[in-house]
């Protein structure tokens, strides 16, 4: 049970790095709680033993971090990276605190939210 909450938990934390990578959420997520599925129950067939059953424990978690692994470091590398002028990193410390409530917000909204907040 714990297992399954833990792929749960890691299939929808790919899934959010996927989307932001510009690919399917849906496809990533679904390749691997497949392979992990098919890793852990079908292979489990031919090893029966207790280390064989650790082994397959282990190959089908390697597998979700495989997935991990590539979206993160191959998927959407050639992509430009963010660069605007509401990155948090631009903004002095101190003020980061208030701009970081209209990091996300489209162009023409957090503008007349600056105006009426008065962070002009």
């Amino acid at each position: 049970m714990l297992e399954i909450i833990g792929l749960f938990v890691t299939v929808t934390g790919i899934g959010t790095l996927a989307r932001g990578r510009g690919t399917s959420p849906e496809w990533v997520g679904s390749i691997a709680v497949a392979g992990w599925v098919i890793i852990r129950f079908f292979v489990a067939i031919f090893f029966r033993s207790t280390n064989g059953r650790l082994l397959i424990v282990l190959a089908s978690w390697t597998w979700v971090a495989l997935i991990a692994g590539i979206l993160r470091f191959v998927v959407g590398a050639s992509r430009p990276k963010p660069d605007s002028k509401w990155n948090l990193f631009e903004v002095p410390l101190s003020e980061q605190r208030k701009f970081g409530v209209l990091r996300g917000m489209p162009g023409a909204m957090a503008m007349g939210m600056n105006e009426a907040a008065g962070f002009n």
